[in-house]
């Protein structure tokens, strides 16, 4: 079947020195491959398979994300806000990995439960479709490759269906409208071959046109779930500000390298203090460190799940947890980036960062797709870092 080309590429390098940890069945595929693989130290403790490098393939580690071998990408260094575009990129990476995985067993038990394929398992009661795996794939794209151009006109009125859709939606940017365009022919080319051929048998029916608005219809509603990447990546970055500022300041105190926070903001406005300062963390093993955590696929019937969980160096205290803990509980449609963290009188230090605006849309994104979302902040006294843990269950 001809597919559609991605207006998206996602075959290129990201720049993000970081550590690939895999899950057993994932290990067990790249030792099969004659990868070497490494003992690698996972952000929350525990060890486990992966490679190390300092830039990945981001084909390949979505693909990782859609097969469930990637337990987790973890990175740390002294500074994490020049890595911004890498990290607004791993992160829509990993979300957008999973809608598309998530995407798949969606439309096939739209076709699966209906009345066609019901009718079709009563009558082939020794050999029934009850999921994808009855299904033999290899055979699957041959007789899908004789009907190639049956196939392609389906996925093209599927795909016209989704853009009608996206055009008269009254209440999208038109940002968001475009994106979602260019975004659609992947969405559309990750839908597994074999759901083309259960559609291929309903479309043969007078369900043909229920069948076309209900798959079109699941197209966009994952497609419209892309803001929740938008959000959590800007949020992921308000959350990162913040964590350098209080890494820096407490790095700063206790070399003596200035003390009041006018000092610590001017000494770091400074590209050259910044630069030692860089140096001094390097030196001294104070990292920042970021993590995005998937959910196993080793359990069957676990959700899918991301984690990004951010350390800094130095704990808050039980009151500060409380008061931050509250305000994360707290609905935020008018509190601005800088009421977040500082005092009304601190809205012009620099890195006053982590607000509630970007967790507000987050929020109301994830209650009107139905996903549970939550974001967590605590001390580990023990390790002497703060933690910040976000997280969205599909």
């Amino acid at each position: 079947m001809k597919r559609l080309l991605p207006v998206d590429r996602t075959d290129f390098l990201i720049p993000l020195p970081c550590d690939l940890l895999l899950t057993p069945s994932g290990a067990r595929v790249f030792t099969k491959g004659r990868v070497p693989l490494k003992s690698l130290d996972k952000i929350e403790g525990g060890k486990n398979l992966g490679l190390s490098s300092k830039n990945y393939n981001a084909q390949t580690v979505q693909k990782l994300v859609i097969n469930g071998y990637l337990d987790e990408i973890f990175t740390q260094m002294p500074d994490l806000l020049r890595m911004r575009s890498q990290i607004i990129d791993t992160t829509k990476l990993l979300l957008f990995g999973i809608l598309y995985k998530k995407m798949n067993p969606s439309i096939a038990g739209m076709l699966l439960n209906s009345p066609v394929m019901k009718d079709y398992n009563r009558k082939n009661v020794r050999k029934p479709i009850n999921s994808l795996q009855d299904l033999d794939l290899a055979r699957i794209e041959q007789i899908n490759k004789s009907r190639e151009n049956e196939m392609e006109v389906l996925e093209l009125e599927v795909r016209d269906k989704v853009v009608q859709r996206i055009i008269i939606e009254k209440d999208l940017q038109e940002e968001d409208r475009l994106l979602r365009i260019r975004s659609l022919d992947k969405f559309i080319a990750f839908i597994d071959k074999r759901i083309w051929y259960l559609y291929y048998i309903v479309y043969q029916t007078n369900l043909k046109y229920r069948a076309l608005d209900t798959f079109s219809n699941l197209v966009y509603d994952y497609l419209d779930r892309t803001k929740i990447a938008t959000h959590l990546s800007n949020m992921i970055m308000e959350l990162i500000q913040n964590a350098e500022k209080v890494h820096f300041e407490g790095l700063l105190r206790n070399n003596k390298l200035a003390n009041t926070d006018r000092e610590i903001d001017r000494f770091l406005r400074d590209p050259e203090n910044r630069k030692k300062a860089i140096v001094l963390a390097q030196q001294q093993k104070q990292l920042l460190q970021i993590a995005w955590r998937l959910s196993s696929e080793e359990a069957v019937g676990r959700p899918y799940k991301i984690e990004i969980v951010i350390n800094n160096h130095g704990v808050i205290s039980n009151r500060i947890q409380r008061e931050l803990s509250q305000k994360m509980q707290t609905h935020s449609s008018d509190v601005t980036m800088a009421d977040f963290y500082n005092d009304p009188g601190d809205e012009g230090k620099l890195g006053a960062g982590l607000g509630l605006l970007y967790m507000s849309y987050l929020q109301e994104e994830c209650k009107t797709a139905n996903l549970k979302f939550r974001c967590q902040i605590y001390p580990v006294p023990e390790k002497d870092i703060t933690t910040v843990k976000t997280e969205i269950i599909f």
